[in-house]
């Protein structure tokens, strides 16, 4: 269900621009946007730590059902998220409220 809304709002393509890379320090890295993805499915799974990520991680199934090419592991959850400064966390939020007023439907309002 989670993954049908995100396609529906077009999350990722939205707020790709707005994530900055990791720095390239391996061929094998997973994108920044597809890490955020990937975090917001563990709270709605159950994770309540980034290390319980590592039992979706071990998943075959639940990357294709959720349409990541992998999940993250919590180290590269970690790194994404201490990359995050002051500045950065502010454009990414602004661009997430951006894409949440432009799924509003303000013609239905009581």
């Amino acid at each position: 269900m989670l993954r049908l809304y995100f396609e529906l709002i077009g999350l990722h393509a939205r707020l790709a621009p707005c994530l900055v890379p990791f720095t390239t320090t391996s061929n094998n890295q997973i994108p920044a946007i597809d890490v955020l993805l990937a975090w917001w499915s563990g709270p709605t799974l159950g994770a309540e730590r980034f290390e319980h990520m590592t039992r979706y991680r071990r998943d075959p199934l639940l990357p294709r059902l959720l349409g990541l090419p992998r999940f993250p592991s919590p180290d590269t959850l970690r790194r994404c998220f201490s990359s995050f400064t002051y500045r950065r966390t502010t454009e990414v939020s602004e661009a997430l409220m951006r894409v949440s007023l432009a799924c509003v439907n303000f013609s239905r309002a009581p």
